[in-house]
């Protein structure tokens, strides 16, 4: 990482959408949670600079979290006290 300081993340089961924020900035994009009970349920995604042991090269990780809960639904998902208080579902990193 050329010009920032490397960032480390500990995600764990407990951890919340206010937690992920926190530890890894605000997310490049987000988006899901509107249809209600259908759909996917309110997501974000950060793209990271990591290194690989095997190359001096950085490579470039794309980090996706959905959240869990009835907070990563509706017309107000985004409200703090409800997907920052939702804790994760499922992590897919890309």
């Amino acid at each position: 990482m050329t010009g920032k300081a490397p960032v480390r993340a500990t995600i764990t089961h407990e951890s919340t959408g206010k937690d992920l924020v926190s530890m890894l900035g605000e997310p490049q994009r987000k988006g899901g949670g509107a249809g209600g009970r259908s759909g996917p349920a309110a997501w974000m995604e950060w793209t990271l600079q990591g290194e690989m042991p095997d190359t001096a090269e950085p490579k470039g990780v794309k980090l996706q979290i959905e959240l869990a809960g009835d907070g990563a639904r509706g017309a107000d998902r985004w409200n703090i006290e409800r997907a920052g208080a939702c804790s994760w579902a499922v992590i897919t990193i890309s």
